[in-house]
Parts: structure tokens; C-alpha cells; sequence
């Protein structure tokens, strides 16, 4: 039975036909009267000399301009910028101070009749298309003047076999089937507004101010927040104030921008409890937290949320909890085996365990203290007042408590036996007392006992399979007796001391063994131990936290840096499991993340659609990633690029000078566009930094320490630091099996560089390319 369609999806059909059309009328045709290039060129100089003679002026200019146009089209054509199976994918139309103009996407600039083609990604009024949704004002600066007015139509069109086949507007989808067009009704989704996912600060912060002038309840709320790509995405951002909310999905996904709206709904849902200010966003990577106070510093300038990187953070907050006593050193001379162990579960889990028999052995002591003064002594009641507040305290103070009572220098109207009795209670938990003790000096005691057990750290790296796998063992055994047999002499005598009674020379020993790690692993024992954490001394608490790329975090500073959160805690996780770029044990499956927060309500959502990258891109990473079960979640996304290139060469010169080549191809074509060249390291990038320098292209930039500047150009840069970011073309080098070995890892790395890429990816090798390229897109490579 047909369906019968209104007239207006009729007229709709009738009008997306009548332009294709005449498109093909006007282009696709061939012109028999000008059929090569050089009969055009002949015939246009023969009218050119018509007008020298000034003969029948008005005839021969538009005799002119036709031949000129006829020339462009056979360009064009020669250059295949038009593609006649899909001359443009979308339309649109707005009307501005009362005229109504109409305008097509698609991959060229192009005029036919009255109709007008626009290139998607190089001509400034097709923002109209992808930042307003139907019936939206808008107001934009485009080519150097404010344009205003409404959208009033906005379609996805598709093409095959040279009929339109597919229309989608609103929530509806027109089907050609050859015979019949049908209508179908598409599921709610939130059409994109003025924003898209990307790292284009001024998108993001103009919606986030859009949502500060909302009101704040849920049925005014939704039909604002139509910046959103998808159901799901909004349903996180809407998640119940009083749950941790795992945000997890795809490279490209939104996951970083939604996480930024669900900071903003907080603040508009409960603003007694949800305050801008009081808020903090913690990352793993300098050049995302550059991107985040970009946009944050532009909601408020008085009060918005602050934006740390975790290991600075972490170092400064171990510094100013205890009086500017301690103090890391860069792990550049730490191993990494090291560095690994230090961020492996299985530390935490041996931490964890240590610090329950620390606490309990406490607890005990006290316990049988106060039982023999019960029967033996019962008249001391100061002593049992004593331990009775002692056992109401945390282990820290209660250990500081009982220093300050032993300490030889402080006089005490205790009885000899209470204050033995103290005194191996002391020496029980800390070592023997021969120095003022205060908390910092305490926990340093707690971690240098900790660290010295060689055996129960040699139980934790023999779990690590990569450390152990490639002989780094006992290296790594024998580092760690080396950094911590003698802290007590040098680092306690020295480092924990009265900062007035240390020189400016020895404030930080010759051997330090602290180095960033070791800060997360300190704060996290004082917390366990009933300490307060202090910052410029405040003490720490934030009505909401948000964790970037968690992934890259270990469990240990996740569950520190949640602890700052007030109660009811308010906390959101997000991240991509499948990228990976530090070689270590982060979160390798939500599982880990699950078990910190079984007291809690908990919401997991996986966002699947990446909006990113183009299907050719997300597939070539999907293929990557084919033996890992996760990577079947990955949605392809509809948008269509060009194929993944892959060039092979044998020698450097030749990459670099093909590399220089596509690149001056690339600025000539557009002036707006962001290119990154990515490393494997920083060595590479400085290499391929000066080779390019030669060719002086415009806008060559080298990015180290994650510095990016956010503007058009060319960044040399490593994987690593690119994370988290995107770029219109992305350039990955040396992708061979010598600097890409097959491995878990590095598979998870290139797939993290890949999935920078939004519309073009090419990949560079000299030699051979690596295993962890499957073998049907290295049979494609093409020889440089």
C-alpha cells in the first residue's frame, strides 16, 4: 500500500529534484559546442579581440562571461572537485533583512542557474548550517561583515546511481525505493546548535553561555540544550546530582564538551549547592587544560571552574599541606619501570593493605592500654581520658599527640610506665623517636617504611606483567633500595626539619628520592590516615569534580582526587579506554573504576558515535584495534572522507619532500586549516621540525610540553602530546616495526594518533610498515 505524502514533503521532494536537475543539466552534460579546452580558449580570445573593437558591447561581455564559466566547469571537471554521483550532501536556507537565500553543501564551490554550492569546510557562511538548527536566530561575523537573520529549511540529502534517494529534515527521513518515495519517523535527537565538538574554544563557550541565561527546570531545560548530537549525551549531562556518573565512549564522541555542560547544568539545576567557583576539572594533559581555561575563563571572569593538570596539582598540594616541606623532583631520573610500578593497581593494593595494618595495630595498642589501666591503674584517669581521645582520633594525630607528650623537651606529668607505654606505641607504628614529630614527618615515616619492605615490592613488580616480561625486574628492585635505604638519614634530618633552620643550599638533598608519583602516593596515605589536605591554607573541597581521560590516571589518584569532592559527592569520570599513551597501568576496563565507588549510585554511559572523524578514519582505527573485543562498541560515523593514505619510502629526503609537496598543495587550497605532524617522540619531532624548516612553509610550528596555540597552521608535535586534541589533516611518521613494535600498547598509541584526524589521515614509513597495521591496508601502501 503507498503512502500517501503531504504536500508539503511533496513540494520538499519536488524541489531537492528540480535543483539536481538542473544541475546535471548545467554541468554534468557535455557541451558539444566546446568539447576540449583549447577550442574554449581559441573561441574565448576571438571575442576578447571583438571587444578591443568595441563591437556590440553588451553581446560580447556576456559572450565572455558564458565561455569564462564553461572553462571553470571543465577545470573543475578535469580537476574531479565536482563529484557527480554526490554534488553536495546538504541544504539549507535562511532569510536575512526579509530576502530568502538557499545554498548546498558539498566538497567545491560551485554555481549552477540560481543555485549556489558551497564548500563545506572553506566557506564561512556554511557555519550557518552546522552551528543553527531550523527556525534559530543567528548572528555571525562572516567574511569581515555581521551577517543576521533565521534558518528556515535545513536537509541531509544522498545520492546513488545519479537519483536522489535519501532526504532527512527534523525528526523525518525520506526513502527513495526506486519506485516510491516513503516517509520514515526518526527517533528524538537533538539537532546541533551552536556548537560543534571540537577544539574551537569560542564554539564551546558561546553554547555554555546560552546555557547560563536558561531557566533551570527540566521541561525549559531540554529544548535549549539542542546542542547536544544525541539522546544519550543529553541524559548524562541531566544525570541525578548525588551519582558518579563514568562517562566513556569513542575518540570524537563529546565527551570532554558535554562534560563541561554538566558542570553549567549543576550550577543552573541547584545553585545553593552547585557553585562555578567551587568547581575543578582535573586532566592528565597540559594542552587540554590550556583548551579548558580557554573557554572557562570566558563564562565568568569572577567565578567559574579552575582547570589542573593532576601531577602539578598533586605537587602542589604536597607542598603547602605540609608547610612547603616537601618537595618533588622531576621523575627524569626515575626509572620507568619505576614510574610504573609506582602507578600499578597492585601498589595500591599493597598500599591499601599496609596502611589497614598500620591503622589496626594502633587501634589495638590503644585498646590494650586502655584495658590494663582499667584493671592495673584504674585511678590514672588522666591517662584513660587520654587514650579514650586518642582512639577517637585519626592515626596521624593521634601518633602527633602521643609525640608531643614523649618528647623529651616537652615536660610531662605523666608516670614513667604511661610514658613507656606511649613510647612503644610510637616506636611501633613510626620507628624510635629522636627528633620533633609532626604529621609531615610522621607520614614521611609511614611511606619510608613502606617503600623499604623490598619484599612486598618485589611481590608487587613481578605482578606487573610488562615490567617483568622484559627482564627490568631486578633493576627496578635495585632502584628502589637504592632511593630508599638511607632516607632517614639524609631526607629526615634534612628535608622534614624547621624550614628556618635549613640553609638555602640544603633545602633539597643532593639525594632526593620523592618525584611526582610519589606525591599522589603521599597524599593519598595521609588522607587514609585521617589527615586534611590543604592548599594555600585552605583546606580542600569541591561541590563538583570532574576527571579528563581518566584512562590515563591510576586507581590510586583517581580515588585521591575524588576524596576533595563535598558530600553528597558529585563526580564525573570520562575517557576512552582504547587510548593510551603512557605505557603503564592506568584503567584498563571500567570494572577498576566500578569498585572505587560501591558505597555510592553509580551511572555508566558509553558513548559510541564518534563525530570526529570521518567513517574512512574510524574504520582504519577499528581495524587497528580488531582483536580487541571493545572495539566492536565503536559506531561508524556517517561522514564521508578520503581514504586512508599510506606512503612508503626508502629514503628520508624523498618522505620529506612529499611531505613538503602535499603540504603547499594543502595551504594553497585553504588558508583555514590545521594540520599536525605527529612522532612517536620528541627527538623525531625536532628532526622533522628542521627538515621542513628548509622549505620555510608558512605556519610551521614545533609543539613540545603540549604548547599548542590553538590557531591555523602546521603543529610538529608527538602522539602523546596531541591528545585530546583535533586537527583537519593529521601526518603520522616512522609508523615501522623498529619504532612501532607489535605490542597492546603500541597499537592503543597509534590509534590515539590516528583518531586526532577529522577529515584526512596519512601515514609516513621508511621501510617497511609495522605489524600493527592489518595486512589489508598495508597491501595499499603506495611507494614514495
Amino acid at each position: 500500500m503507498a503512502i500517501i505524502l503531504s504536500d508539503n514533503v511533496l513540494e520538499i521532494i519536488k524541489f531537492q529534484q528540480d535543483c539536481y536537475k538542473n544541475f546535471k543539466n548545467t554541468f554534468l552534460v557535455p557541451h558539444t559546442a566546446y568539447s576540449t579546452r583549447a577550442a574554449l580558449m581559441k573561441q574565448l580570445s576571438e571575442i576578447k579581440s571583438k571587444r578591443a573593437l568595441r563591437q556590440d558591447e553588451a553581446q560580447v561581455i556576456d559572450q565572455i562571461s558564458t565561455l569564462e564559466a564553461l572553462l571553470k566547469r571543465k577545470d573543475q571537471s578535469a580537476d574531479n572537485r565536482i563529484n557527480p554521483r554526490r554534488p553536495y550532501f546538504a541544504f539549507f536556507s535562511f532569510s536575512e533583512k526579509g530576502v530568502t537565500k538557499n545554498y548546498f553543501l558539498g566538497d567545491s564551490t560551485y554555481r549552477f542557474g540560481d543555485q549556489q554550492i558551497l564548500h563545506w569546510r572553506d566557506s564561512p557562511i556554511s557555519r550557518l548550517f552546522f552551528y543553527y538548527g531550523v527556525e534559530e536566530d543567528f548572528a555571525e561575523e562572516l567574511a569581515g561583515r555581521v551577517r543576521e537573520g533565521i534558518i528556515l529549511k535545513r536537509y541531509f540529502l544522498r545520492f546513488a546511481k545519479g537519483e536522489l534517494v535519501n532526504i532527512v529534515f527534523d525528526n523525518q527521513q525520506l526513502l527513495f525505493d526506486g519506485q516510491d518515495w516513503n516517509i520514515k519517523l526518526l527517533a528524538p535527537r537533538f539537532q546541533k546548535s551552536k556548537i560543534a565538538f571540537s577544539s574551537n574554544p569560542n564554539k564551546v563557550l558561546m553554547s555554555l553561555r546560552v546555557l547560563l541565561g536558561m531557566k533551570t527546570e527540566h521541561k525549559n531545560f531540554q529544548p535549549r540544550l539542542n546542542l547536544l548530537l544525541n539522546l544519550k549525551q543529553y541524559q548524562t549531562v541531566i544525570s541525578p546530582i548525588n551519582q558518579v556518573v563514568l562517562a566513556f565512549g569513542t575518540a570524537g564522541s563529546g565527551k570532554t564538551t558535554m562534560s563541561l555542560h554538566r558542570l553549567v547544568w549543576l550550577s543552573q539545576e541547584n545553585p545553593a549547592l552547585f557553585n562555578l567557583g567551587q568547581m575543578a576539572i582535573f586532566t592528565s594533559r597540559k594542552s587540554i587544560a590550556h583548551y579548558l581555561d580557554s573557554i572557562l575563563a570566558g563564562i565568568d571572569a569572577k567565578s567559574h571552574p579552575q582547570a589542573y593538570v593532576v601531577k602539578d596539582y598533586l605537587s602542589d598540594l604536597l607542598y603547602y599541606t605540609f608547610a612547603k616541606h616537601f618537595r618533588v623532583n622531576p621523575d627524569n631520573y626515575t626509572l620507568i619501570s619505576a614510574t610504573r610500578v609506582k602507578k600499578s593497581n597492585e601498589l595500591k593494593d599493597a598500599l591499601d593493605l599496609f596502611l589497614r595494618v598500620q591503622i589496626n595495630n594502633l587501634s589495638a595498642q590503644l585498646a590494650n592500654i586502655r584495658q590494663s589501666l582499667a584493671i592495673d591503674d584504674a585511678d590514672d584517669n588522666k591517662m584513660l581520658k587520654l587514650i579514650k581521645e586518642l582512639s577517637k582520633l585519626g592515626f596521624l594525630k593521634a601518633l602527633v599527640k602521643i609525640a608531643n607528650i614523649t618528647n623529651y623537651k616537652s615536660p610531662s606529668n605523666y608516670s614513667v610506665t604511661n610514658m613507656q607505654r606511649l613510647k612503644r606505641v610510637l616506636n611501633s607504628c613510626i620507628g624510635d623517636q629522636e627528633m620533633e614529630t609532626n604529621e609531615g614527618s610522621i607520614l614521611f615515616r609511614a611511606w619510608d617504611l613502606f617503600f623499604s619492605d623490598f619484599s612486598m615490592l618485589e611481590e608487587v613488580i613481578r605482578k606487573i606483567e610488562h615490567i617483568s616480561s622484559i627482564g627490568g625486574a631486578e633493576q627496578t628492585i635495585k632502584w628502589f633500595k637504592n632511593n630508599y635505604l638511607h632516607c632517614q638519614d639524609q631526607i629526615i634530618a634534612k628535608f622534614l626539619s624547621s624550614p628556618e633552620e635549613i640553609s638555602s643550599s640544603e633545602k633539597i638533598p643532593s639525594h632526593n628520592p620523592l618525584d611526582e608519583d610519589d606525591a599522589a602516593i603521599l597524599l593519598y596515605m595521609h588522607r587514609q590516615l585521617g589527615g586534611e589536605l590543604k592548599l594555600r591554607g585552605k583546606n580542600i573541597s569541591f561541590c563538583s569534580i570532574l576527571i579528563d581521560e581518566g584512562q590515563d590516571l591510576s586507581l590510586l589518584e583517581i580515588s585521591l582526587l575524588s576524596s576533595l569532592a563535598k558530600q553528597p559527592r558529585n563526580l564525573m569520570i570520562s575517557g576512552d579506554l582504547h587510548q593510551q599513551t603512557t605505557n603503564q597501568t592506568g584503567i584498563a576496563h571500567l570494572d577498576q573504576l566500578k569498585s572505587l565507588f560501591k558505597e555510592q549510585k553509580l551511572i555508566t554511559n558509553h558513548l559510541s558515535t564518534s563525530y570526529r572523524a570521518t567513517k574512512q578514519i574510524m574504520q582504519f582505527g577499528i581495524d587497528l584495534l580488531a582483536d580487541n573485543t571493545e572495539s566492536a562498541s565503536i559506531a561508524m560515523p556517517t561522514k564521508v572522507g578520503p581514504p586512508v593514505k599510506l606512503w612508503q619510502f626508502n629514503l628520508r629526503g624523498a618522505m620529506c619532500t612529499h611531505l613538503y609537496e602535499t603540504l603547499k598543495l594543502l595551504s594553497e587550497s585553504t588558508t583555514q586549516y590545521s594540520v599536525a605532524l605527529l612522532c612517536l617522540n620528541e627527538d623525531i619531532a625536532q628532526n622533522i621540525y628542521n627538515e621542513l624548516s628548509y622549505f620555510q612553509l608558512a605556519d610551521l610550528r614545533l609543539v613540545l610540553n603540549e604548547a599548542f596555540s590553538f590557531k591555523p597552521g602546521i603543529d610538529v608535535t608527538t602522539i602523546e602530546d596531541a591528545k585530546g586534541l583535533e586537527f583537519d589533516y593529521v601526518f603520522i611518521f616512522d609508523v615501522n616495526s623498529l619504532d612501532f613494535p607489535k605490542s597492546r600498547y603500541m597499537k592503543h598509541l597509534l590509534y590515539t594518533g590516528v583518531t586526532r584526524a577529522c577529515f584526512e589521515l596519512i601515514l609516513y614509513s621508511l621501510n617497511e610498515f609495522s605489524d600493527i597495521i592489518p595486512e589489508n591496508h598495508k597491501k595499499l601502501a603506495l611507494a614514495g
